[in-house]
């Protein structure tokens, strides 16, 4: 897992390795409205690469999660999420 921090502080980039676009937007569809946020915009998109997009808004944050697979891996990346308080944990 890698954590990066944007030049706009504004925003945080998680990249995740090793699972699929559908097991990790399981989770997070799972594990976000449990930790109080909701889901306000849950889209899959795919020609020859599969693009999940979930967006959620609570405990002060909106925030964006975007999955997305390559033959190869498959990635994720969070942004949106404000610092001030600390970022959301889940």
């Amino acid at each position: 897992m890698t954590v990066t921090q944007a030049e706009d502080s504004d925003e945080v980039a998680i990249v995740l390795t090793g699972r699929s676009p559908d097991d990790v937007a399981a989770f997070y569809r799972s594990a976000l409205p449990t930790a109080g946020y909701q889901i306000t915009d849950d889209d899959t998109v795919g020609v020859g690469v599969q693009v999940v997009g979930l967006k959620f808004t609570g405990n002060g944050y909106d925030g964006e999660l975007a999955v997305a697979t390559t033959p190869s891996r498959s990635a994720s990346r969070t942004a949106e999420a404000p610092l001030a308080g600390g970022p959301p944990r889940w």
